[in-house]
């Protein structure tokens, strides 16, 4: 095992509910990648749950975070620490999280220097695929060569992976 995560629902399921589950994790030294801020119409309370899956439950990965990008603090905060945010702008369209691809808040995060990703999400569920990603991404984001390479390495080093 090389990293833990929490997915669901954040308003009835608060990561900071769990904090003392990843206090064990990050004594072990576990990668910790919570999905928080999925939703950008939660306000404040998106706002807050990106913000505590961080400060509290510290995690080095945010999955979606959408709703940090609405708070300039929040923004230095995850590009202070090196908060790595797993953009899946397909899945937000899916989901309705968004209603335009060109609304996911991508740019907003490469602006304020906080690294992230594309990625699928939930391939099975949304059938989506990483190229596909990377090609919708390319087109509604209008990304040049050198922000794709420089979001597949970000991707690379916040892996939780293992290196022989």
């Amino acid at each position: 095992m090389v990293g833990f995560g929490l997915g669901g629902d954040e308003t009835n399921g608060p990561a900071a509910d769990f904090a003392p589950l990843f206090a064990d994790v990050a004594v072990e030294g576990l990668g910790i990648s919570i999905h928080a801020g999925e939703i950008p119409s939660m306000g404040d309370a998106g706002r807050h749950s990106v913000r505590e899956a961080v400060e509290i439950c510290g995690a080095t990965r945010i999955g979606h975070g959408l709703a940090a990008a609405s708070d300039p603090l929040l923004l230095a905060l995850l590009a202070a620490r090196g908060v790595h945010v797993e953009a899946c702008p397909r899945s937000n369209l899916a989901t309705g999280a968004i209603d335009r691809l060109e609304d996911h808040p991508l740019r907003i995060f490469l602006a304020a220097g906080v690294p992230c990703s594309l990625n699928t999400d939930d391939r099975g569920l949304f059938g989506l695929d990483l190229a596909g990603e990377y090609d919708a991404a390319r087109e509604a984001f209008d990304l040049t060569d050198v922000e794709v390479e420089t979001m597949a390495a970000s991707a690379r080093e916040a892996a939780f992976a293992v290196t022989c």
